[in-house]
């Protein structure tokens, strides 16, 4: 069974960390067919210096090395820019039923997630999922803390009651995607937190059409992974 042109897998990535996060990912399971079951991938990396001729292009694709490259900064507070810039290079240019969204610095879990999956969301046919919450409005309080040094500032709002998915893994139908690459852009681009970027711009009838599943099982931050590894 291929699910090549059901989803489409995309991973925040930062050329920085390359070496450490991206090449681990790559290594662990993007490269394993039996897992990955066709699915394409792509790391997102910002990357001004590919743009300097063509200023007003969003992304550059390169199949080649599965790099979706975003005409944005490769900084964090650049991370909702450079995903609605992602999110848009695939909508344009790729078949797809949903795009799932996760991080560099993440190692899979359960082999077999995406047949897992693939069940669920043909029979549940979620427009939004993840490991959903409803957190009410208030200031942001973790960001700031754990990206003091990248410039993340207090005093950030977030939430508003309705479905909030966590950014580690999270996914979105071809019709929200659609919503939010054509009357959203510019809406994610301004904000500083992709996730909930990506949460608050999303028409409210497909964020509440939305499906819970405990990410924090499918996937694990790569430093406590390679501990349990040794």
């Amino acid at each position: 069974m291929s699910l090549k042109d059901n989803y489409i897998l995309m991973i925040a990535s930062c050329k920085k960390y390359e070496k450490e996060r991206r090449e681990g990912q790559i290594k662990q399971f993007l490269k394993n067919p039996k897992i990955m079951q066709g699915i394409r991938y792509f790391h997102l990396e910002g990357d001004q210096t590919k743009f300097v001729n063509n200023p007003e292009s969003k992304y550059i694709v390169d199949e080649k090395n599965n790099i979706i490259y975003t005409n944005t900064k490769d900084d964090y507070l650049s991370l909702p820019h450079k995903i609605i810039c992602g999110l848009t290079a695939i909508y344009e240019n790729y078949n797809f039923n949903y795009i799932f969204k996760t991080d560099d610095d993440q190692r899979l879990l359960i082999p077999d997630v995406f047949k897992q999956m693939h069940l669920e969301l043909k029979e549940k046919k979620p427009d939004y999922f993840g490991r959903i919450g409803y957190m009410q409005e208030q200031e942001e309080r973790g960001n700031p803390r754990v990206h003091a040094a990248d410039g993340f500032p207090w005093g950030y709002i977030v939430g508003d009651g309705l479905p909030f998915g966590h950014g580690r893994l999270y996914g979105l139908s071809h019709r929200n995607v659609e919503y939010l690459v054509k009357n959203k852009y510019k809406n994610v681009k301004r904000e500083l937190s992709e996730d909930w970027a990506i949460a608050k711009n999303q028409k409210v009838e497909y964020r509440k059409n939305c499906l819970f599943i405990e990410t924090n099982s499918v996937f694990m931050d790569y430093e406590k992974f390679n501990k349990l590894k040794i």
